[in-house]
């Protein structure tokens, strides 16, 4: 990745983990995609274990991980510090708190590489922020060169909350590849699973967390299967609340028709099966995997979270329902089961909207004009 005998922009992208989510999705998306005319990229994970390995070495993707243990591990920086000089890195774009922090620490040592960070979170949402939080994070902010969100409540909160005047700030909306996600249903979940052919098929993929809120889509089940016996949900994902959900699908006698996949990397296979996609969350940045179930063209009952209300038009492209109400929830997963022809054409306008507004090539491009405005001399 020598800048000298390439003459490219060396970029790095720093995330968490090489664990399943929107932040290290995206980052290992940049990376494949940008053109390699002008970019030499590679990504670095904070800790070593996740199932993106695969991915990444499938893609063809430099990578590197820096072995951080639990907690605080400042030894990491050096790590960084010492990657940074090696790779000859030109800017490094960071992935949520933890990856700029130590990117922080790393240039302080090693001054001269450019930083670029995202939050794919309202963090408010986590934690009230505490004075101490504020001065913590505007000394973070105030050493980047510049700052993209990836939906435009997130710009407008934290330009609102942190002094980011100096900042390059941008908001560049996460986007799918629609020749990845397959438009044509597949029969294989349901004969993994002996799921019946005329069974309504309903899917979620997301982490299994709090903010997900989880219990609310299965309670809703627990209505709609009083109606429909034979519906099942299927939630692919894994996380610290796994255990309690499965405990709450037993208590409500779900467990016909309520099944755990765990990790899946055909995400594109599965969507295409679903009869309906759900997410329940509380909150979300801008949720990759609604995009995913738009583009392969299913209709979308969720809730009305900040991110989710911004790709979501209730009643074009899917039904938004209040958070926290199983009641609502169900009513409208009934009503998308009783009107296939509704259904149909939200997730027909869903694909539509999709190409249009979050296209792969769009968005790169945008992430490759903001990388070379963040590294020139005005910059």
């Amino acid at each position: 990745m020598s800048e000298k005998k390439t003459n490219k922009i060396n970029l790095l992208y720093v995330i968490q983990s090489l664990e399943n989510g929107g932040a290290e999705t995206l980052a290992i998306r940049l990376a494949a995609r940008l053109d390699k005319n002008c970019f030499n990229a590679a990504v670095c994970s904070l800790s070593d274990n996740g199932p993106l390995r695969e991915l990444l070495e499938r893609k063809k993707v430099p990578y590197f991980t820096l072995g951080k243990r639990e907690g605080k591990d400042f030894k990491v920086a050096l790590r960084l510090r010492r990657l940074l000089q090696q790779q000859r890195i030109n800017l490094v774009h960071t992935h949520n708190q933890g990856p700029l922090l130590y990117t922080y620490l790393a240039t302080l040592l090693s001054p001269g590489t450019r930083i670029v960070h995202t939050e794919h979170i309202n963090m408010a949402k986590e934690f009230s922020y505490s004075r101490k939080h504020l001065l913590y994070n505007n000394l973070l902010y105030r050493s980047l060169d510049g700052f993209v969100n990836i939906a435009r409540h997130l710009t407008d909160d934290y330009c609102s909350r942190f002094d980011l005047s100096k900042v390059r700030v941008r908001t560049i909306h996460n986007s799918v590849d629609l020749e990845l996600v397959p438009g044509v249903p597949a029969t294989g979940l349901r004969q993994e699973l002996n799921i019946p052919a005329t069974a309504p098929l309903i899917g979620n993929i997301s982490a299994l967390r709090p903010q997900k809120d989880h219990p609310t889509l299965i309670r809703a089940m627990a209505k709609v299967c009083r109606q429909v016996p034979e519906a099942v949900l299927v939630i692919a994902g894994e996380g610290e609340s796994k255990a309690e959900l499965v405990e709450l699908v037993g208590k409500l006698g779900l467990e016909a028709n309520v099944r755990f996949l765990g990790f899946r990397a055909d995400v594109g296979q599965l969507l295409a099966q679903f009869d309906l996609f759900v997410l329940s969350s509380l909150y979300e940045g801008l949720p990759l995997c609604i995009l995913e179930a738009l583009a392969a063209g299913r209709p979308i009952v969720a809730t009305d979270a900040d991110g989710t209300n911004e790709v979501v038009q209730d009643g074009v492209t899917g039904l938004l329902v209040p958070l926290s109400s199983p009641e609502q929830f169900a009513a409208a997963i009934l009503a998308l089961l009783a009107d296939p022809a509704r259904a149909e054409r939200l997730g027909q306008e869903g694909r539509r909207y999709v190409a249009e507004q979050h296209n792969m090539a769009t968005m790169i491009s945008q992430y490759e004009q903001f990388y070379r405005e963040v590294l020139s001399p005005a910059g």
